[in-house]
């Protein structure tokens, strides 16, 4: 599977972000996922990052995909099978609180979960323990990409 989406030189150091959100409340926008992504790949320039999601993703993801040519938008090109492989094989997980997190959880991955208010505290959080949640106090625009990052390069390897 992934060999037809990764170029064989990168088919073993990826990270996955999962960073749609149909839901207003609950998305952390795109201005923060571009400093996050930035940033990561500033400091990581040999590692890909997938970005996972589904058709209506993708247009958001391409313009994320425009940093730097070791992003790749498969937003609507996986099916699920696809997905959980993709997740499962990558090396990190970062993403807003969706379905992609429990699959990471699932595989006992390193993961970055990135909640708003929306929902209650501790209600649906990954249950794994190597992942990291962060769950505003106030909204979850002000859930700083740097603080992100911090936590990304502390766990990361």
């Amino acid at each position: 599977t992934l060999k037809k989406f990764l170029p064989k030189k990168n088919i073993n150091r990826f990270i996955t972000i999962s960073h749609g959100q149909r839901n207003p409340a609950k998305d952390w926008g795109i201005e923060n996922w571009k400093v996050l992504l930035q940033s990561i790949t500033y400091h990581y320039p040999s590692l890909s990052v997938i970005i996972v999601g589904t058709k209506i993703e993708y247009q958001r993801a391409k313009k994320l995909q425009k940093i730097k040519p070791t992003i790749i938008n498969l937003c609507g090109k996986s099916n699920i099978q696809e997905l959980i492989e993709i997740i499962h094989k990558s090396k990190f997980h970062i993403s807003h609180d969706d379905g992609t997190m429990h699959i990471a959880s699932m595989f006992n991955k390193k993961n970055i979960a990135i909640f708003s208010r929306f929902g209650k505290k501790g209600h649906f959080f990954p249950t794994n323990s190597k992942s990291i949640v962060f769950y505003p106090k106030i909204s979850i625009k002000k859930t700083s990409p740097d603080k992100i990052l911090k936590i990304f390069k502390k766990k990361f390897f």
